[in-house]
């Protein structure tokens, strides 16, 4: 049990960090201009989050299941549930954009660069801040529920 807990942990760790470098460098690529290269590598970037998202999830279940710590310490545990809310609003946060990058697909079957106005710009942009303040604190929910923090 113990070499899991530290695979998983391990692999967790990894994953938060593919997590937040995905969101940055769609945060990064994400201005003008929108060519047709850049408007590729914002979707190939999305798509990666997408994974990382999902093994990030998967390695963090586990972590529940083959950790020292019993399933009931989770259970009752309130930062268990600010994770899980803060995990969901992420999740939820991210769809806009990924409709919005699915939309790129008209136009660069046409051959041609999207054309994005500047407030639909922002709005995208305050998307994706918004997904890494949250992000951010993820390890801090983590750190506060580790210490048994707000036990009921």
């Amino acid at each position: 049990m113990y070499w899991w807990d530290l695979l998983f942990s391990y692999l967790h760790y990894v994953a938060i960090f593919a997590f937040l470098a995905c969101l940055v460098a769609e945060l990064l690529l994400y201005q003008p201009p929108f060519d047709e290269r850049r408007a590729r590598a914002l979707g190939m970037v999305d798509l990666a989050y997408l994974f990382v998202a999902i093994f990030l999830f998967g390695a963090g279940f586990m972590r529940l299941w083959v950790s020292p710590k019993t399933g009931d310490f989770f259970w009752r545990n309130g930062f268990f549930y600010v994770k899980i809310a803060c995990g969901t609003m992420i999740g939820l946060l991210s769809i806009i954009p990924t409709m919005h990058y699915y939309r790129y697909g008209k136009a660069l079957a046409q051959g041609s660069a999207p054309v994005i106005a500047l407030v639909e710009e922002r709005r995208i942009r305050g998307y994706i801040v918004a997904q890494l303040v949250l992000a951010c604190l993820m390890p801090l929910w983590g750190l506060l529920m580790a210490r048994a923090h707000w036990l009921f």
